[in-house]
């Protein structure tokens, strides 16, 4: 990788690091841990999605989405909506922001 590539790439880098940063300092304030608030950022983004989607955009395990799930519904922040893929034998779970 040429030198102006791999500055550009340490720049982009950073940016992100300070991005996440931000959005963890914001979850803190509020109250909310920095995987509920990816949970429900991607919720509001969409308006619905489901936890593998969620799990696809933040590359986070299953388990981590799941027990997200489980603690904001305790809030009644959102519906789960069971969905049907023809391809797949078990039921996903569609998440709608209330």
């Amino acid at each position: 990788m040429g030198k102006k590539k791999q500055q550009l790439f340490d720049e982009v880098n950073r940016a992100i690091i300070k991005f996440r940063g931000t959005y963890s300092e914001w979850s803190t304030r509020h109250g909310i841990s920095y995987n509920e608030m990816l949970v429900l950022y991607s919720i509001r983004e969409a308006g619905y999605c489901t936890q593998k989607q969620i799990c696809e955009n933040y590359l986070l395990p299953k388990q981590t989405i799941n027990n997200v799930i489980i603690a904001i519904k305790v809030i009644n922040l959102y519906f789960l909506y069971p969905i049907n893929y023809p391809k797949i034998s078990l039921p996903q779970t569609t998440i709608i922001y209330k």
